[in-house]
């Protein structure tokens, strides 16, 4: 191994030495001495090669100009393989070019001006030629006068590299087609990877259309050898080998290879054969391409164009509503001959929108939505930045763009493109008709119409008060039917029940139903003992009096599971005993049977888990309701988790949420006869629900296997056990007080990453505004790494975890060292885009104390930092630290009263047509301190500000531009709004310049957007409709009080039938059994004998003296004389065995 790599070093150094060698044998044998000069007209236009193959001189350029270059003599026409100065406007035929006496290689142009062709000055110690050659590599080269090179064409390509020749670390090929005009970029760069761009573009991936993918550091560079070899190498050895042509020639042939990055964007190396007497003949041949398919090169076609073909024939083509801007050069892209209302304060223009399949374009989106197909082109016909969209049948997603669009090519992905299009083609003010006008001459017709509309409403409100009418008669005819007897036969179920309802009775010193109540909740006792219990108010049960919380919440639990309408989830009578006495733990979730069912308005609204802190159901959003989780506070509730959460909230009373019997958790809205399923599709059906203390709620089997739980399904929080896995996303909500999807979303990578992105957008390093900096861990390129997540316990310690290892990967926030089970921890996403770590601390009796921050994603918490905090053509600037939107100039607030929905442009575009006619329309105002994020259509080296606003004035497709100044170079960056991400910046090298109108709203907006004139030329008209709606309005108001009426009697009867009923309107099997005093006196031998107890509790084996006791607990708490009846701190302490209690007299009221 050691002698080849001897050998290798070896042959290297005999090579370097055979061409130091060469160059000092052609230097000798063709010298061009100071003095020398060129003319395009004279005897002596160039200065050739020892062999005559390579020539440097000038060469015609244009009809009537001339360059200076190498060139290849070649048949028909010479190969031009570099130009001097490529950027400069063609010579006159009264050019010179000059090797001067004092060492110069000098250009004299007609008007007497002298520029140097071989800059050679800037070097450190520069030293004058004094003298030059031109080699039969194609290399031009000057020497100092002791035979050292100080300047060589090799070490300045244009777009050519020969045999023998190098392209070094950060050196560029730049392709042009009349050697003049620059179109696409080959760049070597410095972290060893061959790329190439369009020209005018930044260093990019979005701009890349092809690449070698190597990083080998900056020492690399791209190497073509005289035997055609073409490869990537660093100092010492072969990196990549891209061609290798070599083999070998005849005697009489000679071969010069040259790698070209040809007119077309594609990089190619080609073969040269000469033969014949002095290489008179020769032909031409492609040896290798990078590219095989024209329309792969990005920017092949202009601006809103797209290319179209195979192979190495393609053609560029206009998008709907497009034109050429030159029908005889295609390349040159497209515009839309029509002005634009953009987002614009004025009247709207009428669009349509045009499809085209499978085309797509290589701009970042500026929104990207999920969304149904038929929704795509709604999206982009209502969205005034949106010119054109693209469906991804992939994904689902509808990707909207800005103009210009670039990089349009025709793909084999399934898409569909949308394009936005005047409606009438755009339509010239000449031809345009006028604005319309609607008369209402008939006033017959309009009548007739009112009436009608008018006539169906007063109609539908009758038909209302009759159904009422005759439903609240039918209800008194049932009413009337019922009789005593009809009481269904007793069940152990049903007397478990009376136990619990009969132990809720004794806790709150009321009757199960009571009608004078201060509020319609009250009535029902079960509802408002578990409303009350949801809200960690149990005090209200028992108002003044002194008692222990916790054992009123075990009575008021076991009360609860004993009524549940589910028999089979009622506790049997021991299970009971052993729950009151405290040596059996009561159940901690809030178990929920099929048929179970909440509404929004009539108690139960909710399931509450079992401590009352997290509860399940429907929570007030706006004017009407949504199915979510919720943490229970004070005042308010903080939502976790949102059901459906894009849906508008619900309004009708007429809707319930049911477990059904067939196991499905459904939205039912009578109304609309619509059920929308709450959980997510599953093969297996439910048999029971639970609402844990954790926040969670779920669904099981038969088998009690989960079958469905909302941790699985977060929106904008998880909390303390659960996970957010790889792939996962949060997503912040509109508002505190609007839960439906916001503006943000965080996102846990495949890589081990976790990022902050705004929502609806790419996953892409450029829309980020925070990461936790953990990536690299995961496989994010095959997109199958799952088991990186987030995960966040109940003592509130965060971190991204391994889940095969179980190692933290990285940790945000330290865990609780007090382990103190009252408090909860939650993970959120804020509609503010900060995602924080909260804290919720609760007392002794179950009340929310404090909530508080205990980290955060963006440290300093400055929301100006988030991406998108300010909306489109805005930026966030801080003030006593509190952000603040303010517009960019020439657009205004889209909403006064919320400045971060952005800003809109408040004058229209006159668009591309009419080429530079629309520039006397603008100005130019410039900011300072100001950047955005966005990437510029174009990206072009300029020297001042001056120059690029002007450049931005005279491109019909620039809203604003960025001059930026570094250490080398100065560029400008033209965009098109809308500009996202605008923010403060103190670089002093960057200037901010926008284009603003000079015209009123009159002048920019086209005629044919005005609204049109509605005219009434009859005053009787007005009249009548004013007295149809005015009796319209009297009649409705009449059928709706008497709806109300008889609807307020209906519900006081269903109360009145439900209370004198004895089976308190339960089903068959729910009934309660109904003991007199002396059933009672005599089943326990005068309360002396305990053992007749077991009549009342047949079947159950039971603590017979706990039994006792209860039984003359109730009888002590339905005495006649309220004197008689114990206080609550009594009934207590009776109850746990601390009292002794003594007989109880009879109570007359239950005497029989």
């Amino acid at each position: 191994m050691g002698s080849i790599s001897v050998l290798f070093l070896l042959s290297m150094f005999l090579l370097a030495f055979d061409v130091k060698a060469q160059l000092q044998r052609n230097h000798s044998s063709n010298v061009i001495p100071l003095g020398s000069w060129l003319s395009p007209i004279a005897n002596r236009t160039s200065w050739l090669s020892p062999s005559g193959l390579f020539a440097f001189g000038f060469y015609p350029q244009g009809r009537k100009g001339f360059a200076i270059g190498i060139w290849l003599h070649t048949q028909p026409k010479n190969t031009i393989v570099w130009t001097a100065n490529p950027d400069n406007l063609p010579l006159s035929s009264n050019a010179t070019l000059n090797l001067t006496s004092d060492g110069m290689l000098l250009l004299r142009t007609e008007q007497g001006e002298e520029n140097f062709t071989a800059n050679f000055l800037d070097e450190d110690d520069p030293e004058p030629a004094d003298s030059a050659s031109m080699h039969d590599s194609g290399n031009f080269v000057l020497y100092d006068n002791s035979s050292k090179v100080i300047w060589q064409s090799f070490s300045n390509p244009t777009d050519t590299i020969l045999g023998g020749q190098n392209l070094s670390s950060d050196y560029q090929l730049m392709s042009r087609s009349n050697h003049s005009s620059r179109r696409f970029r080959l760049w070597m760069d410095t972290r060893g990877n061959l790329v190439s761009y369009p020209v005018n573009s930044t260093n990019g991936p979005e701009n890349a259309y092809w690449s070698v993918y190597t990083f080998f550091g900056p020492s690399v560079s791209l190497s073509l050898n005289q035997r055609g070899l073409l490869r990537l190498i660093d100092d010492s050895s072969t990196l990549i080998i891209l061609a290798n042509k070599s083999y070998p020639g005849k005697k009489e042939t000679r071969i010069v290879y040259r790698a070209i990055l040809d007119s077309d964007g594609i990089f190619k190396l080609y073969s040269h054969h000469f033969w014949g007497n002095s290489y008179t003949s020769s032909n031409v041949s492609l040896k290798w391409s990078a590219l095989h398919d024209q329309c792969e090169v990005k920017g092949f076609c202009g601006l809103n164009s797209y290319c179209i073909g195979t192979g190495y024939k393609a053609e560029c083509r206009c998008y709907p509503g497009f034109h050429f801007m030159d029908p005889k050069n295609k390349l040159l892209g497209c515009f839309n001959n029509f002005s634009e209302d953009g987002c614009s304060k004025g009247p709207v223009i009428p669009y349509d929108i045009t499809t085209i399949s499978n085309i797509s374009w290589g701009d970042f989106p500026y929104s990207v939505v999920s969304t149904k197909q038929e929704n795509c082109y709604k999206s982009c016909l209502g969205d005034c930045n949106c010119a054109a969209a693209f469906y991804l049948y992939k994904n689902g997603t509808c990707n909207k763009y800005k103009l210009p669009l670039r990089y349009g090519r025709i793909t084999t992905i399934p898409v569909i493109a949308f394009f936005k299009v005047i409606q009438g083609n755009g339509l010239s003010s000449a031809n345009r008709p006028p604005n319309p006008v609607i008369l209402m001459d008939s006033k017959k017709k309009i009548i007739l119409i009112l009436s009608v509309t008018l006539g169906s409403v007063a109609l539908l409100w009758s038909v209302i008060a009759i159904s009422c009418f005759f439903i609240y008669r039918h209800q008194v005819h049932r009413y009337r039917k019922l009789l005593p007897e009809n009481n269904a036969l007793i069940s152990v179920e049903a007397d478990i029940y009376s136990f619990g309802l009969m132990l809720l009775e004794i806790v709150c010193c009321r009757s199960s139903i009571e009608v004078n109540v201060s509020t319609a909740d009250e009535i029902l006792l079960s509802n408002w003992v578990y409303n009350c219990l949801a809200a960690g108010q149990l005090d209200k049960l028992v108002e003044d009096e002194d008692v222990d919380i916790r054992t009123l919440e075990r009575m008021v639990k076991v009360g609860l599971w004993c009524i549940q309408e589910d028999p089979t989830l009622r506790p049997p009578m021991k299970n009971i005993i052993l729950m009151l006495e405290g040596t059996m733990d009561i159940a901690q979730c809030r178990h929920i049977g099929l048929g179970s069912s909440i509404h929004p308005t009539i108690t139960p609204t909710s399931w509450p888990s079992p401590s009352g802190q997290f509860a399940f159901g429907f929570y007030r959003q706006g004017t009407g309701f949504m199915v979510g989780i919720w943490l229970v506070g004070i005042d308010n509730i903080t939502v976790v988790w949102t059901a459906n959460r894009d849906d508008p909230p619900i309004t009708s009373n007429a809707t319930t949420l049911d477990l059904t019997h067939s196991g499905k958790l459904l939205l039912t809205t009578y109304e609309q006869e619509e059920e929308k399923p709450i959980s997510a599709t599953t093969s297996d059906s439910a048999s029971f629900a639970c609402m844990f203390d954790s926040g969670n709620f779920v669904l099981y089997n038969k088998k009690h296997s989960i079958i469905w739980e909302t941790f699985r399904y977060p929106t904008d929080t998880i909390l303390g056990g659960q996970i957010l896995p790889s792939g996962g996303q949060l997503f912040s909500s509109v508002s505190e007080t609007n839960h439906s999807t916001g503006q943000y979303r965080l996102k846990m990578q495949y890589d081990g990453n976790l990022v902050l992105y705004p929502a609806n957008t790419l996953d892409d390093i450029s829309e980020a505004y925070w990461g936790a900096g953990s990536n690299g861990y995961g496989n994010g390129a095959n997109g199958n790494d799952l088991k990186y997540r987030l995960y966040l316990n109940d003592t509130g310690y965060l971190q991204i975890i391994n889940s095969t290892s179980m190692d933290s990967v990285k940790d945000f926030s330290p865990s609780s060292a007090s382990n103190d089970t009252n408090t909860i921890y939650r993970a959120t996403l804020d509609a503010n885009g900060l995602f924080r770590l909260y804290s919720h601390a609760f007392d002794e009796t179950g009340k929310l104390e404090s909530s508080d921050v205990q980290w955060s994603a963006l440290e300093d918490m400055d929301l100006c930092k988030v991406n998108g905090f300010c909306g489109f053509n805005s930026f966030c600037t801080l003030n006593d630290d509190k952000p603040y939107c303010v517009c960019l100039p020439g657009t205004d607030l889209v909403d006064m009263n919320n400045p971060s929905l952005g800003c809109e442009r408040n004058f229209s575009e006159v668009g591309c047509g009419g080429g530079n006619d629309h520039v006397a329309s603008y100005n130019i105002t410039t900011t300072l301190n100001m950047m955005w994020s966005d990437i510029p259509y174009t990206y072009e080296p300029m020297t001042t500000k001056e120059e690029c606003g002007k450049s931005c004035l005279e491109d019909c497709n620039c809203e604003a531009a960025l001059f930026t100044v570094s250490s080398t170079n100065s560029y400008c960056q033209r965009h098109k709004l809308p500009l996202r991400y605008v923010r403060r910046d103190t670089n002093p090298d960057i200037v901010a310049l926008f284009k603003v109108s000079m015209r009123s709203w009159n002048e920019t907006v086209p005629e044919l957007v005005k609204p049109p004139v509605h005219v009434f030329t009859s005053k009787k008209v007005i009249v009548q409709i004013l007295v149809l709606i005015l009796a319209f309005t009297t009649f409705s108001c009449l059928a709706l009080g008497i709806s109300g009426i008889y609807m307020f009697k209906i519900r006081v009867l269903r109360y009145k039938r439900l209370k004198e009923s004895e089976t308190l309107g339960l089903t068959k099997g729910l009934a309660l059994n109904l003991f007199s005093y002396d059933e009672l006196r005599r089943a326990t031998n005068g309360f002396k004998d305990e053992l007749e107890l077991e009549k009342l509790v047949v079947g159950e084996e039971v603590d017979k003296r706990t039994l006792e006791t209860m039984v003359k607990v109730g009888l002590w708490c339905i005495q006649d004389q309220p004197v008689l009846r114990p206080s609550m701190k009594s009934v207590v302490l009776m109850l746990e065995g601390i009292t002794d209690i003594s007989a109880p007299p009879c109570p007359t009221n239950t005497s029989m």
